[in-house]
């Protein structure tokens, strides 16, 4: 069965298409200084999202400690920071490159453990802390209790490939803040600041999964050029890499049968590449600190299936510069291809009516459906209770049940990045075992876009807008559709 979401069975109608809006921020009135109502300042500083626990952390209010400065050097001398991978490598180096999706182990010590000291992973590694975001962090007290007794705590990261490497960084309280009480008699923070104080060596990703194909998703579209259009849609996929056009990026298709054996020729289709920027997003955290080199997104359509006989396509991902997904000696992937069929539309007459429902008479389908899915996360990084585990299990759930699913709906709130294109990242790696299996068809919520109510039909003029995007536009999810 499928855990947390609707399954919804039926007879064939009209197959849905996949929504994806790039949408501008400003298409209607904006507010007198240029900006949506409520936008933040430059700085990104402010911006808080119950749902995004990186937006716990304000990058302007951290410190680099000054190299000429005797106590910032004596302070900062007290603290060490390092990783190892979790499991055994056998015969491997700890040194060599990691590969996708594996678990390190970053160990902090300090001579003057304190209760908010805390671990970010950052990507790309050496990212100025200060300007920028980490792609996870954990609380080394909330890691392990006794931190603050025996000054030493690890924590648990499961590190993605998304076209860099990382690094980890150590943040503690910062002592130039410190004031004293004249009330309680004791030396306090007067805000919460922190500065940071020990950083790691690099942990290397595998070169070739890193920036090479990934996140596949497969999805619904209008055929191109537009005088093929009709009442039928294409199946595509749609996929990342840290590489562009130069890199001839193909998908490779094939038909197959319900058992897995290949029924047609190999067809090889080039994509279409693009990329968005920082000036493409509407504002802070998306532009600010929240904002992380996107890669470029790949598009090809599997065209030429005949939906009312074919039910599965096998496929694979290649460039002209050695990239392969899955890798070389794997399986290649296998997509369900959902049936054609018209709906009866409220104008026809019965006639017309009972005509299509003749030429609909397809076997049922079973299409989940669920909304407010957010990024999970089983390693120490800080999550929100939410959607951490729920986002995971259904993720499971559907990987499990893919086979028996025609198509997957989730209508609003996706990935709950609110301007931190990190969450992107790893949200598109959690989804891909289904996502790359079945059309995944996508409505974006608040949450994926700011916007002004005068630029929906229906609102009156002014009266506000909404910032609970985190300054996207339609998702830095335009390459999360």
């Amino acid at each position: 069965t499928l855990r947390g979401a609707a399954m919804m069975r039926g007879r064939v109608a009209r197959t849905l298409v996949v929504l994806i809006l790039f949408l501008g921020c400003a298409s209607a009135a904006t507010s007198p200084n240029g900006r949506l109502p409520g936008t933040l300042t430059q700085s990104g500083g402010g911006f808080r999202d119950v749902h995004q626990p990186l937006s716990a952390i304000d990058p302007v209010r951290i410190r680099i400690p000054d190299p000429t400065s005797r106590r910032d050097l004596l302070n900062t001398a007290g603290f060490t920071v390092s990783w190892r991978p979790e499991l055994p490598r056998g015969d491997a180096s700890d040194d060599e490159a990691l590969e996708c999706d594996e678990v390190v182990l970053v160990t902090v010590t300090s001579a003057t453990p304190g209760k908010k000291h805390w671990v970010g992973a950052y990507s790309p590694p050496g990212a100025v802390v200060n300007e920028t975001a980490p792609v996870k962090y954990a609380i080394l007290h909330d890691v392990d209790a006794s931190y603050r007794k025996t000054g030493r705590a690890t924590a648990r990261f499961r590190l993605a490939c998304n076209r860099h490497d990382y690094d980890f960084v150590v943040f503690a309280d910062d002592w130039e803040r410190r004031r004293y009480n004249d009330t309680t008699h004791a030396r306090s923070d007067t805000v919460h600041e922190a500065v940071a104080v020990a950083r790691s060596a690099v942990a290397t990703m595998a070169p070739v999964a890193n920036v090479g194909p990934r996140k596949p998703r497969v999805s619904l579209v209008s055929p191109d050029p537009p005088e093929k259009r009709g009442d039928d849609l294409e199946l595509a996929v749609t996929w990342s890499s840290a590489r562009g056009a130069e890199a001839t990026p193909r998908l490779r298709w094939w038909e197959e049968d319900a058992s897995g054996v290949r029924t047609s020729d190999v067809k090889v289709v080039n994509a279409t590449s693009y990329r968005y920027d920082r000036e493409d997003l509407c504002g802070a955290p998306a532009t600010t600190s929240g904002y992380r080199d996107p890669g470029w997104i790949h598009r090809a359509a599997l065209a030429g299936i005949d939906r009312s006989t074919v039910r599965f396509v096998g496929y694979d991902l290649v460039d002209a510069l050695g990239g392969k997904y899955p890798p070389a000696g794997e399986r290649g992937l296998r997509a369900r291809v959902p049936r054609a069929g018209i709906a009866p539309s409220n104008d026809d007459d019965e006639d017309e009516k009972e005509k299509k429902k003749k030429e609909n008479d397809e076997p049922e389908f079973t299409i989940a459906m669920f909304a407010d899915m957010g990024r999970g996360t089983d390693d120490d990084a800080a999550t929100w209770n939410e959607y951490g585990s729920p986002a995971f299990n259904t993720s499971r759930a559907l990987a499990a049940d893919a086979d028996a699913i025609d198509a997957a709906f989730l209508f609003g709130d996706v990935s709950y990045a609110t301007g931190y294109q990190s969450v992107w990242d790893d949200y598109l790696e959690m989804i891909a075992p289904w996502a790359a299996a079945l059309p995944f068809l996508v409505n974006p919520g608040n949450h994926e876009y700011d916007y002004v109510r005068s630029a929906w039909t229906g609102h009156a003029d002014g009266g506000g807008g909404g910032t609970a995007g985190g300054g996207e536009r339609g998702g830095s999810g335009r390459g999360g559709g």
